[in-house]
């Protein structure tokens, strides 16, 4: 990395292995590949203690969407790194945030959401600012989600597939 900053792909190719995991390899030894970021901070092994796991829940519920970055997790916590914060957090998280779309009424506000948003194709959709309410849920569950209710109708384009899930779920 140090001959060739922020290269993932030629990197990648030089080892054998996707720019993805590359990078990632690389942020979980040494921290953000941004130039001028702080490097990682020495991580610990072994079971968490208690002030650990407050700082990590400390952490996700100041999240307004129920969305938690790792990275700055890992931050907070101080002592973990942000894969080991992300299991953690698997293990912690709370059973009220839902991890699907149990109900009608949760994949109906989805649709609505997206209705209210005008878009007219799922590339458009920016599932980090949807905004739907269903408390405590992540964007991956909303785009999970989503993709489910799509799979329904393939056959039909974007906008006819929401207009008619959207009437199957009323």
């Amino acid at each position: 990395h140090a001959a060739r900053p922020s290269a993932w792909t030629a990197i990648a190719r030089e080892l054998g292995r996707t720019p993805g995991a590359c990078r990632d390899r690389y942020r979980t030894l040494f921290g953000d590949p941004t130039p001028g970021a702080a490097p990682a901070a020495p991580s610990r092994t072994g079971p968490w203690e208690p002030d650990e796991e407050a700082r990590l829940l400390a952490f996700a519920g100041s999240s307004a969407t129920g969305d938690v970055a790792f990275g700055a997790a890992a931050r907070a916590v101080g002592t973990r790194s942000r894969l080991q914060c992300s299991r953690k957090w698997g293990e912690l998280r709370p059973s009220s945030a839902p991890r699907h779309l149990d109900t009608a009424a949760e994949r109906l506000a989805l649709c609505e959401a997206l209705v209210a948003r005008g878009v007219t194709d799922e590339s458009d959709v920016t599932w980090t600012e949807l905004g739907w309410d269903v408390p405590g849920t992540a964007t991956t569950v909303a785009l999970s989600g989503w993709r489910r209710l799509r799979r329904r109708y393939p056959e039909l384009d974007f906008p006819a597939a929401l207009a008619r899930c959207v009437a199957d779920l009323r």
